[in-house]
């Protein structure tokens, strides 16, 4: 391949984290994998901060709930879907409560807390 067709070429491989992004993002399938999993990465950030903010480490945590280090990093990682039980048992070992809800388009909001 000679200097100017390597130049043109489109690869992740040497350019920046946020070019290499905008790449992935102009793909249709990248972008509603992407879009499906923002709201678990979303959690997954909460589950951090609140980890964090009280001095656990992944593994604590997990004894706390009464499950494995392993299924506190794939909670963390941001492309696991935890069940319901399993939050409400996070909630409880992290001194949270789960709060869930349904928004319709007018914004009106309902909601069920689990202690």
């Amino acid at each position: 391949m000679n200097k100017q067709a390597a130049s043109t070429a489109i690869s992740p491989i040497g350019s920046d984290f946020a070019a290499s992004r905008e790449l992935r993002r102009r793909d249709p399938g990248y972008a509603a994998v992407e879009a499906e999993l923002a709201p678990l990465e979303a959690l997954a950030r909460i589950l951090i901060a609140y980890r964090i903010e009280q001095g656990l480490t992944q593994e604590a945590l997990a004894q706390r709930v009464g499950t494995s280090k392993t299924a506190i990093c794939r909670l963390e990682s941001g492309q696991h879907k935890p069940s319901v039980e399993t939050l409400v048992k996070i909630g409880r070992a992290l001194g949270q409560k789960l709060v869930i809800g349904f928004e319709d388009a007018s914004g009106r909001r309902d909601v069920a807390t689990f202690s």
